[in-house]
């Protein structure tokens, strides 16, 4: 088998936004690429509670990377972490704040948003996740806590949410992997992070070459790992900037798009 580890973002890549479950057929197709001595990794934007509770029908074991790459956890322990700086944090959240937008600051044990707001609310149903509600500017808390975050996640219209996404890439520069996880989503994280990064060191911890790792993704979130990866591998459904860049294009999620996939590497098709 040419590619030894698989790669995959969860929502909208796995799992159908729409559904609670990944499908059964993909399930079966990563037990048979596991059966074959494939290492079978999940990297989402997700904090680990919230990927958490989706292991069980899938059987998972290994490693996971959360919070777009910057924490892996083993066996509920941190592998390793990677936070921004805390000048770009509250840098972010203020301009965030200023424009009128609902920001989301995220450790490895929670995330935050400073009211209540249907945004944050919405958000936590869809992911089964309690957000903590501080009642105060998410950027004063995150001052009188030295807080270095994780990850940045803020609410944007979907007509702005790219335009957003490549504001704060250019307000932050090198310093940060700024990036459109979801059609309302921008995110931040340390440019020492994110998926790609996450993928290069667990690929080193096994001792495998980038060449022989596949990932796949949908959204502008993927784009580090996929170009990285021996084979980038993008969903139907993905964004147009993912398609781009891509080796392969699979059948969408709906459609099981990584049992497709997978069938092509057990069989050295690919």
């Amino acid at each position: 088998m040419k590619y030894k580890m698989l790669v995959c973002d969860y929502d909208g890549t796995l799992k159908p936004f729409e559904k609670a479950k990944v499908p059964l057929k993909t399930r079966r197709a990563i037990a048979r690429f596991k059966k074959a001595g494939g290492i079978f990794v999940i990297c989402t934007g997700r904090e680990y509670k919230s990927i958490k509770q989706h292991l069980a029908h899938l059987h998972y074991e290994g490693d996971l990377l959360c919070l777009q790459g910057s924490v892996c956890i083993r066996d509920e322990r941190e592998l390793f972490t990677t936070t921004l700086d805390h000048e770009t944090t509250l840098l972010v959240l203020k301009t965030a704040e200023e424009d009128g937008l609902v920001p989301q600051l995220y450790d490895t044990k929670d995330y935050y948003a400073a009211f209540k707001n249907p945004q944050t609310d919405a958000y936590g149903v869809y992911t089964q996740t309690t957000p903590l509600y501080l009642n105060q500017k998410i950027s004063d808390y995150a001052k009188e806590k030295n807080f270095c975050a994780n990850k940045i996640l803020i609410h944007c219209p979907e007509e702005e949410a790219l335009s957003y996404t490549i504001k704060l890439q250019n307000l932050c520069g090198e310093k940060v992997e700024a990036m459109q996880s979801g059609p309302t989503f921008s995110e931040v994280a340390s440019s020492k992070a994110g998926k790609g990064n996450g993928v290069k060191t667990l690929a080193e911890h096994y001792g495998i070459s980038l060449e022989e790792v596949v990932c796949v993704g949908d959204a502008t979130n993927d784009l580090s790992m996929l170009k990285v990866a021996g084979l980038g591998v993008a969903m139907e459904n993905a964004m147009p900037q993912l398609k781009e860049v891509a080796d392969y294009i699979c059948p969408t999620v709906n459609k099981c798009g990584v049992a497709h996939l997978i069938n092509l590497i057990l069989k050295d098709k690919i």
